[in-house]
Order: C-alpha cells, then structure tokens, then sequence
C-alpha cells in the first residue's frame, strides 16, 4: 500500500495490527505471475510470450511488493513497531500451527484447539500450481529484484533472530 493509504489506516484505527508477511521476492514473483497471466485468464503457461512475463515482472507495483524491507519500514513508523506482526511464507508451508500460535498471541485472541480447523492448516489458497521459476526468468527476476532481494534477507534475518530471541527468553 502506498505510504499515504497506510497513514490513513493509522488515523483511522491508531491500535491497527498488521500481519506483514515475506517471500521469496523472486518466487512472489513467480506466484503471482502464474495466478495472474495463467489461472485468471484461464490460459497455459507456454501461450504467454516472454516479453509478457516481463512486462509483469516490471509492473511498477509489482516491484514494490518485493520491497518488503521499504514496506515494513512504512508500516512500522505508521502504526508502530509492537503492532506489526512479521511472518515468512516458509512458516506457512512448514510450520503453520506454530505460526497460528504466533499469529493469534499477537493479535490478543484464543488459540484454542476447538477454535482451529486442523484441516484449514493444511490446505492450500490461491494455489497456482508447483512450479520451478524457469532459469530465464529466474535470471531476469533476479537482476531486476537485486535490491529488494537484499533487503527480503535482512527482514528474514531480522525476523529469524527475534524469534530466537524469544525462544532463549522462553
């Protein structure tokens, strides 16, 4: 969300929560290529010329999605650092309930075992299929990602040592 819109969030609803969640930027990428220029259009993937997926890859909003370091930092001098909440798409895929757990003592509410569906922890949302980023594109992403792909591995790291710290404090 552009700076402006989260500013009016904090107006409007100043002990706002938000759940930043990070990926991969070139896999992001990837993702949400897939689900846009294939599954919502109902098309293949090999019917898509490259000059298409680049052209998404260089979608300006597409490259502020992968600034997760620029948008962080947006949300957390808005709303506050204590009210944002980070999660890796890692913990979605390898460790969901223990990011539920996370999820809802942040937010103040019951993990209660009666409340969770332990199905819903293991299914899929807007999947889009599994698939390798093809080498091309990996290549390009790559490149024209260099900045926001350094900046998704400090939040990572960040991230990854805050919640050793929290393991070492018990």
């Amino acid at each position: 969300m552009p700076r402006d819109l989260v500013e009016e969030v904090a107006v409007l609803r100043p002990d706002v929560k938000a759940l930043f969640m990070v990926r991969d930027p070139v896999e992001r990428a990837w993702s949400h290529a897939k689900k846009d220029l294939v599954r919502n259009l109902g098309r293949k993937a090999s019917d898509i010329t490259d000059d298409e997926w680049k052209a998404f890859f260089r979608d300006p909003y597409q490259v502020r999605c992968a600034d997760y370091e620029g948008n962080l930092a947006t949300w957390r001098s808005c709303v506050g650092e204590d009210n944002v909440f980070v999660g890796t798409f890692e913990e979605v895929e390898q460790r969901p309930g223990e990011l539920l757990r996370r999820v809802t003592a942040f937010l103040g509410v019951s993990d209660d075992p009666r409340y969770v569906d332990a199905e819903l922890l293991r299914s899929q949302v807007n999947p889009t299929g599994r698939s390798e980023v093809p080498e091309r594109f990996r290549a390009f992403l790559e490149e024209l990602l260099a900045a926001e792909i350094a900046g998704w591995r400090r939040v990572v790291a960040a991230h990854t040592a805050a919640l050793g710290q929290r393991a070492v404090q018990g």
